[in-house]
């Protein structure tokens, strides 16, 4: 019965080095099955069911490994991992810390120490943790990265900087981490046109499960409300209705009882799965912006991107994409922070928060460039930013009824 538990047991970590994880999972099981309460068997099968996202039963596992071989640093890394992905920071961070305590010489478990003190808002250790993975590996592209972010919220902007500059020339992730960069350095001309999608993926599918409550509750955020509100002073019914960058339906909630169709796209699968679950809208896709108006066959009387293009810089696609989708007479209606686009000043800017502001200026100019009549500008706080209004432009465009671009 050993003997054969031990040939699963190889087959499984055969498995698992070829990244064949549900195969590594049977094998562990029928080993663990044949010897019970194996710690290394515990804790392989609790490592591949780490990776296969299953945390309930990964911790079965992995609680049993740790009680039987509490001073291997292995499982209590992998249990900190999971408690991590379901949002338990705390448990996690015990964990983890043991880890590190039995191991020191680990990154990775350093590198989710500081994930977990970052969770519970505790910077300044979520610092010395990534500085722990450099003394171990300055080569470490991801934790330069982590701790340029870190120091950027911080304000330690100049530091951060150092960071990305030292992540870039690793090659980590060098899109993102030039993003990151430009947004510090203030060169418009260097900047990207648009934010990474991966960067914005992961922003809005992490922000998820609190976007509307976080959004409108502590940011206060008032963009969707004044985009809708001037499109009930001026139309009763709005035909077919895209909402873009849609989230979780916050602009979809107010412009449904005026719509006879309402689509809903948006870049995060999570908001999307969110969205689909309030019912509001007619169809849902998680698919890009520029992307879906290129290619759709559908169009549209009223295009809707309230807080969705301050993650695109340069707005040409989309204002040449929209012409297409675009009825005659159809409104094109968006929000943007705005840019002072004084002397010196760029008409499109990348923010040290990431995101883009834009100039009135730009706007009409693109506008003109694509044929839309500017209908309003509107100038006014859309949100908070560190407890203060953040201004905003409200834009309304209006494809003419004789219009070329429009099919």
């Amino acid at each position: 019965m050993f003997e054969a538990a031990r040939q699963h047991f190889a087959a499984g970590l055969v498995h698992l080095q070829a990244g064949q994880n549900e195969r590594a999972e049977a094998s562990f099981e029928a080993s663990l099955a044949l010897v019970p309460a194996r710690p290394s068997t515990l804790t392989n099968l609790g490592a591949v069911r780490v990776q296969l996202g299953k945390w309930d039963l990964a911790l079965d596992v992995l609680t049993q490994a740790c009680e039987l071989d509490d001073k291997n640093a292995a499982p209590w890394g992998y249990r900190g991992q999971a408690l991590l992905a379901q949002k338990k920071p705390a448990a996690a961070l015990d964990c983890l810390q043991r880890a590190v305590a039995l191991a020191p010489d680990q990154p990775l478990m350093w590198l989710l120490c500081a994930e977990a003190h970052l969770a519970l808002d505790q910077r300044q250790e979520a610092l010395q943790a990534l500085d722990e993975v450099l003394a171990i590996n300055p080569q470490h592209g991801l934790a330069w990265s982590n701790r340029g972010m870190l120091l950027r919220d911080l304000q330690r902007l100049q530091e951060a900087a150092l960071c990305f500059e030292k992540a870039v020339a690793l090659g980590a992730n060098t899109a993102l981490n030039s993003f990151y960069l430009a947004s510090l350095r203030g060169t418009a001309e260097a900047a990207p046109t648009l934010a990474p999608r991966q960067y914005v993926e992961q922003l809005f599918d992490d922000y998820a499960d609190d976007f509307a409550g976080h959004l409108v509750q502590s940011l206060r955020y008032t963009g969707h409300e004044l985009l809708v509100s001037w499109l009930q002073k001026r139309h009763s019914r709005l035909g077919k209705v895209l909402d873009v960058g849609c989230g979780t339906g916050l602009c979809g909630r107010l412009v449904r009882p005026m719509a006879d169709y309402l689509a809903g796209i948006d870049l995060s699968a999570s908001m999307v799965a969110r969205a689909r679950e309030t019912g509001i809208y007619d169809a849902l896709q998680h698919v890009d912006a520029t992307q879906y108006l290129q290619t759709t066959a559908l169009r549209f009387d009223v295009i809707l991107a309230a807080d969705v293009f301050n993650y695109v810089g340069d707005l040409a696609q989309i204002f040449a994409a929209a012409t297409r989708v675009l009825n005659p007479e159809g409104h094109l209606c968006f929000t943007l922070e705005r840019a002072d686009a004084g002397p010196g000043q760029a008409e499109m800017q990348l923010l040290p928060t990431l995101r883009y502001a834009h100039s009135e200026s730009y706007v009409r100019r693109l506008a003109a460039t694509y044929g839309f009549l500017v209908s309003e500008i509107l100038t006014a706080p859309i949100r908070e930013d560190a407890g203060l209004p953040l201004q905003g432009l409200i834009v309304f465009l209006t494809q003419p009824a004789n219009s070329s671009h429009a099919l």
